[in-house]
């Protein structure tokens, strides 16, 4: 049984600009009169599925990703631990990339924790404890 759900999200949109112009957004109000960001969102119904049904079709060789398990000895709660991330989660997930791929050296460079915060995507005016989820599709 095939695992979907239609939603709404946004594209950057195909525009001549970026011929010439990098997309940008800052996080923060830039001090000039450039513009906080130069994205023009395309609004795109899309329809998300389960991967875990089709991990077995997906390989790193044809797709350029794969789907892998990955048994953590983290706890939720762990992951509010910046030294667990480093010091274990990480080496979880360089342990299980060198299996998997057959690599004798992996190298996780950086990792973004997100949890929704309750009046996510209205801004409260402080910072987030948490990176947010993103509403941009990106890579």
């Amino acid at each position: 049984m095939e695992h979907s759900l239609a939603i709404s999200t946004h594209f950057l949109a195909r525009d001549a600009r970026f011929d010439k112009e990098k997309p940008y957004s800052m996080r923060y109000p830039p001090e000039t009169d450039i513009p906080q960001s130069n994205f023009i969102q395309d609004k795109q119904q899309v329809r998300l599925r389960d991967m875990r049904q089709y991990k077995d079709k997906l390989s790193f060789d044809d797709c350029g990703f794969q789907v892998m398990d990955l048994q953590s000895s983290m706890s939720y709660q762990d992951f509010e631990d910046e030294n667990k991330l480093k010091t274990v989660y990480r080496e979880e997930i360089a342990a299980n990339l060198k299996s998997l791929l057959g690599a004798t050296h992996v190298l996780v460079l950086d990792h973004v924790i997100r949890r929704r915060h309750n009046a996510f995507p209205i801004s409260t005016g402080e910072d987030w404890e948490h990176e947010q989820p993103t509403n941009l599709i990106h890579i």
